[in-house]
């Protein structure tokens, strides 16, 4: 993890319209870094949704505890290589996969994410997090 805040990543706004060169350590938001978004794999591209990151950081607020991102965005050839799904919305930087917070439920945490607005929440419960999106209409599934 340390490699990837000391890193330099272009961050590409796809829903402003601005690209600029951010340490993994620089802020995206005021309780998420840049690190947090980057793809496992190493690309140093990341695109981010304006939207999609106000929603986590209202959701951030309105539990008030940190969210720990395990996914967030994946290039296409790493999100082939683990089994995503052909149209995951982690490809266009929309979609964040969140780890259950401790002290709270599976269903509390799913109510705050739709009190929130997220389009699209897929809650898995064997594996302990959220898919929380802004895919732009109405998805729910659970494992």
């Amino acid at each position: 993890m340390a490699g990837k805040k000391n890193r330099k990543y272009t961050v590409v706004s796809v829903d402003k319209g601005w690209v600029g060169v951010m340490n993994g350590s620089d802020k995206l938001r005021d309780n998420f870094s840049v690190y947090e978004f980057a793809c496992s794999d190493d690309t140093q591209v990341i695109p981010v949704h304006t939207e999609h990151l106000n929603k986590l950081q209202s959701l951030r607020l309105r539990i008030g505890k940190p969210l720990k991102l395990t996914s967030a965005f994946r290039s296409y050839d790493y999100n082939k290589s683990i089994g995503g799904a052909s149209k995951s919305q982690h490809v266009l930087g929309t979609a964040t996969d969140l780890a259950l917070p401790s002290g709270m439920t599976m269903k509390e945490f799913k109510a705050h994410c739709e009190a929130i607005g997220f389009d699209g929440i897929g809650v898995y419960y064997k594996s302990n997090f959220i898919h929380v999106d802004s895919r732009g209409k109405y998805a729910r599934w659970t494992d």
